[in-house]
């Protein structure tokens, strides 16, 4: 009983609160477990920079980037869309089992999140986040590139 406790008053601390209004229901800690772990599945999932470099090499996945204008023109993933636009949703692809992998600045920055939850609640299923973002992604020496006009400025 005392552990059922600890996991219901935790959860409320780190679960959706869907999740939380079906564990006030009576259950047993496995199935609370099943629980969490059927919502958790189906959210979009965090990958590594190493993971992220990986599908982008394998070309089978799309890149949105959610920075603000001046973070894309001082550098993005090649081949990546940027996104931070008031018509957003017009450049996700039709086939909603594409897979995508959305990405902001670093691991401060929550914009790649939102794009991400709010595709999956627009019914996308194939969505990864890149949480480093494109800070450590340059750091770490994976490619990127700089638009035209900007190239042309330097």
């Amino acid at each position: 009983m005392k552990r059922s406790l600890v996991l219901m008053l935790s959860a409320a601390l780190f679960v959706p609160t869907g999740v939380v209004a079906k564990a006030q229901e009576k259950m047993s800690v496995e199935e609370y477990r099943a629980l969490l772990e059927a919502e958790y599945a189906t959210k979009p999932q965090k990958i590594s920079l190493r993971e992220a470099h990986a599908i982008w090499e394998s070309g089978k996945a799309l890149f949105f980037d959610v920075n603000t204008p001046e973070l894309w023109d001082d550098g993005h993933v090649p081949g990546a869309t940027f996104i931070n636009t008031a018509d957003w949703e017009s450049k996700l692809p039709e086939e909603k089992d594409q897979l995508m992998v959305f990405y902001c600045a670093n691991r401060m920055c929550l914009a790649s999140d939102y794009a991400a939850e709010a595709a999956w609640e627009l019914g996308y299923t194939n969505i990864k986040l890149m949480p480093d973002g494109i800070y450590n992604w340059r750091r770490d020496g994976y490619p990127f590139e700089v638009p035209k006009q900007k190239m042309a400025q330097r």
